[in-house]
C-alpha cells in the first residue's frame, strides 16, 4: 500500500559567514562567463517570481516559465528560485553567488552557500566554519557575521541562531543552539534565547523556552499565558499544539479550533507544487494541515485514523491503521493489518474492496486497482475494477493491465495474456504492454511481436 503521511519538507537556510565585506569585481569571472544564459526568452507574461526551476541533464539547468518557455539556461549544478529579480546559483567547483534575471552574476561565485532572505538581502558564508551574514547587492554586509544560522525574512523579522552544529546534514544542533530574532534593518531586536524558534506571521511567532512552547510578539513580548507541551507552527492559519499527550489545532488567535483529544495528524501538499520543484519559500511544495476540501485526518488512541470537519464532526470512524491522501475520488486504507480500497466524498470513506490484501496499488486516473496476497517474496497478485469487481483473481507473479479487455498474468517467470477470464496465450512472453493500435505489444528474446484479441501474433501493432 503506498502512503501518503507526507512531514514538512521545510529546507533550513543555514548558512555561515566569511570575514571582509565582499567587493563587487569589475573583471569578469570566467564562472560567470561560463554561466550565462544560453536560451533567453525576451517577452514572457510571467515574472521571474513565476519561473520554476528546472534540469537540462547533469551540471545543466535553469528556469523556465509554467507554461514551459526556456528563460534562462547555465552550467549550474543548483539553482532556488528568484526572489526579488535575484536567485542564488551554485556552478560546478561547489561555490555559489547570486544572479539576476539575464543570467549575470551580481554577489561572486566564492561562497560555501548563499540565499535570498529577502528585503534585497542575502545570507552567505564562504566556508563552512564560518559565521552568517547579511549582504545586499552591493556585496556589503548589512548583518555582520555572527550567527551560526540566518533565516528568511517574515512577518518583518528574520530567525537567526546562535551555537549550531555546523553539519547542514545533521541536525541534532537544533537541540542545543538558541533562536533570536533580527528586524529588516539588521537591528538584533530579539536576542537568542529560545531553543526553538517559528516564523512570524501577523504579528506572531512560535517559540520553546526551557521545555515549554508559547506565542510571541515582534518585541519578544508573550502574546497570553498559554503554553503547551509541543506545537508545530503555522500552516496557512492553524497550528497543531500539544498538552499532555493529546493534541489539537489552534488559529492565529492562539483560540481552539479542533478539540485537544488527537495522538496525531496528517499533513498535505498544496495542489500545483511539482515534486522536486521549490517554491519561494525553498520547499518542496508547501504544506498544510487540512484537505482541499477543508478536512481533517487524525489519529486517536493507539493510530486510529478518521476524518473530520471544522467542527469537529466524525465524517469516517476512527478504525483505520493508515489512510492515504484521497485522489480522483479514491483512496487506499489499512485495518487489522490488510489493506483495502474505497471511495471517498466529502470526507465520507466508503470501502469498496475490503481490507483483505497485503498489497493496494491504485495510480490516478486508472479505473484498476491492483491487489496482492502474502508476504513480498511470495505475494501473489490479481486486480480489482474501481467498482469492486474482480478482474483477475490474486494468484499470479504479477499483473498488467493491456486495456481493451485483455490482461498480462506472469506464470513461472514469463507473461501468458488473458481476454476477460480467458486465457488466450501460454506463457511465452518476456513482457507485455498496451499499444496503440489495439493489440498487446510483447517481446519474446529479440523478437517482438503484436497480439490480438483471440491470441494470434502479428508483426504489426495493426
Amino acid at each position: 500500500m503506498k502512503y501518503y503521511l507526507a512531514g514538512l519538507l521545510a529546507t533550513v537556510l543555514l548558512v555561515g559567514a566569511c570575514g571582509d565585506d565582499a567587493k563587487k569585481s569589475d573583471s569578469k569571472d570566467k564562472s560567470g562567463e561560463k554561466n550565462q544564459p544560453s536560451n533567453e526568452v525576451k517577452a514572457s507574461k510571467y515574472t521571474s517570481d513565476d519561473w520554476i526551476v528546472v534540469s537540462f541533464g547533469l551540471g545543466d539547468m535553469g528556469y523556465q516559465t509554467p507554461d514551459s518557455a526556456v528563460m534562462l539556461k547555465g552550467n549550474y549544478t543548483f539553482l532556488r528560485p528568484f526572489s526579488e529579480k535575484h536567485a542564488s546559483a551554485r556552478i560546478t567547483g561547489n561555490k555559489m553567488g547570486i544572479i539576476d534575471e539575464k543570467g549575470k552574476e551580481v554577489i561572486p561565485f566564492k561562497y560555501n552557500y548563499t540565499s535570498s532572505v529577502g528585503n534585497g538581502l542575502f545570507a552567505v558564508k564562504k566556508d563552512t566554519k564560518d559565521k552568517v551574514g547579511y549582504m545586499n547587492l552591493d556585496g556589503k554586509y548589512v548583518v555582520q557575521p555572527k550567527y551560526d544560522m540566518g533565516f528568511a525574512f517574515k512577518g518583518k523579522r528574520a530567525r537567526v541562531a546562535v551555537g549550531a552544529y555546523q553539519d547542514m546534514m545533521d541536525f541534532k544542533y537544533m537541540e542545543n543552539c538558541k533562536y533570536g530574532f533580527i528586524d529588516e534593518k539588521g537591528n538584533e531586536v530579539i536576542e537568542p534565547q529560545y531553543d526553538w524558534a517559528g516564523d512570524f506571521a501577523e504579528g506572531i511567532a512560535p517559540v520553546a523556552k526551557n521545555g515549554r512552547y508559547f506565542f510571541i510578539d515582534t518585541e519578544g513580548n508573550k502574546v497570553d499565558d498559554k503554553t503547551y507541551a509541543r506545537l508545530s507552527g503555522f500552516r496557512g492559519d492553524l497550528c497543531w499544539v500539544v498538552k499532555g499527550n493529546k493534541g489539537g489545532f489552534i488559529n492565529r488567535k492562539n483560540e481552539v479550533v479542533i478539540p485537544l483529544e488527537y495522538t496525531n495528524h496528517m499533513f498535505f501538499f498544496n495542489r500545483g507544487s511539482r515534486f522536486g520543484v521549490m517554491n519561494k519559500e525553498s520547499e518542496i511544495g508547501e504544506t498544510r494541515f487540512q484537505t482541499e476540501d477543508g478536512l481533517f485526518f487524525l489519529a486517536k488512541g493507539e493510530h486510529k485514523w478518521g476524518i473530520v470537519n471544522d467542527k469537529n464532526e466524525v465524517l469516517t470512524p476512527f478504525e483505520y491503521s493508515t489512510l492515504s491522501v484521497p485522489e480522483d475520488g479514491y483512496m487506499e486504507f489499512e485495518k487489522r493489518g490488510k489493506s483495502g480500497f474505497g471511495s471517498y466524498n466529502n470526507g465520507v470513506l466508503k470501502e469498496i474492496v475490503p481490507a483483505e490484501f497485503s498489497y493496494i496499488y491504485h495510480y490516478p486516473g486508472n479505473d484498476y486497482i491492483e491487489v496482492g496476497t502474502g508476504d513480498y517474496s511470495n505475494r501473489k497478485m490479481g486486480m480489482y475494477s474501481t467498482d469492486g469487481k474482480e478482474l483477475i483473481p490474486p494468484k499470479y507473479e504479477d499483473v498488467e493491465n493491456c486495456e481493451n479487455g485483455i490482461y498480462g498474468v506472469k506464470i513461472d517467470g514469463k507473461w501468458a495474456l488473458l481476454k476477460g477470464d480467458k486465457q488466450i496465450t501460454e506463457p511465452l512472453y518476456d513482457y507485455v504492454s498496451s499499444f496503440d493500435g489495439g493489440r498487446t505489444y510483447a517481446t519474446r528474446g529479440d523478437e517482438t511481436v503484436y497480439v490480438d484479441s483471440n491470441g494470434k501474433e502479428h508483426k504489426s501493432p495493426r
